[in-house]
């Protein structure tokens, strides 16, 4: 792999995606000078040189990261950065982000623009702004002011990185081990998941394999038995109706979710098949 010397993103208004991309660079390269301008054409054709969302191209193998040339997609400097920072054997940085709350919206609202996003999402589009963290509007301003970054910055930048990655890492991980935890089932002609443990990363990615999905069974992260959880709201499942039941430790009003106060995997089937309502 090419050593990256050297950093180079656009100048004037920095925005979220070149700002967390170049944070990425500055964790992975933390001996690269961080510039904020346009590239000239030896630096495009340099693989030593990292360009990020300027430069008019998109060419992984010599470290150009650029969309906006781009007509198809939904993608950014973010997530085309992304896509090339490999994690764990054909797992990308991008693989380990996609289900945080924060990355397909940052995505799509940097490629599409404030109010085309806002449109889409039918809501305002100065509630796009509205919400804006201070902390964000700080990290862009001071990012954004000058050619050269300071130390200070960069350290602050080197930091954001390594917790991104880090974050992704262990959802990557969680998503793998999960994958071993976990037993599809079926009760009542219900389709289930039993999983070994109460660490559930990675769930909702490992779930979409499965979408008929009722309920699961796993351990409680809060006590000695298992937690039912009937999961999103399906109709045929109501814990309410197993509530009395002295091996039961509790049962939340709404009937969504049950905790035994053993690690029971019998007596948990038996309260799932109970609760079903039709």
């Amino acid at each position: 792999m090419e050593k990256i010397k050297k950093i180079i993103t656009h100048g004037g208004v920095a925005h979220l995606d070149d700002l967390l991309s170049v944070s990425l660079a500055c964790y992975l390269h933390p001996s690269a000078n961080v510039e904020r301008r346009d590239p000239t054409a030896d630096e495009l054709n340099d693989p030593g040189v990292l360009v990020l969302d300027v430069g008019g191209a998109y060419d992984p193998p010599k470290n150009n990261f650029d969309h906006h040339q781009l007509h198809e997609g939904n993608e950014c400097a973010l997530s085309l950065y992304a896509r090339e920072i490999l994690l764990h054997d054909e797992l990308t940085l991008h693989d380990g982000l996609v289900d945080f709350p924060w990355y397909a919206p940052l995505v799509e609202m940097d490629n599409r623009g404030p109010f085309a996003f806002a449109t889409k999402r039918k809501i305002s589009p100065n509630l796009v702004f509205e919400l804006n963290s201070p902390i964000e509007h700080l990290l862009r301003k001071s990012f954004g002011s000058g050619t050269f970054v300071s130390d200070e910055i960069l350290n602050l930048l080197n930091f954001v990185g390594r917790g991104i990655i880090n974050d992704a890492k262990k959802q990557i991980e969680g998503l793998l081990n999960l994958s071993k935890r976990s037993k599809i089932i079926f009760i009542g002609g219900l389709q289930g998941v039993l999983i070994a443990g109460d660490d559930m990363t990675g769930f909702e990615r490992w779930r979409k394999n499965f979408p008929d999905l009722a309920f699961r069974i796993a351990w409680d992260d809060r006590g000695p038995g298992l937690a039912l959880l009937r999961l999103d709201d399906h109709p045929a499942i109501d814990f309410k109706r197993v509530e009395g039941n002295e091996a039961i430790e509790f049962v939340h009003k709404n009937g969504f979710i049950c905790k035994t106060k053993t690690r029971d995997l019998d007596l948990a089937r038996t309260l799932v098949k109970e609760s079903i309502t039709r």
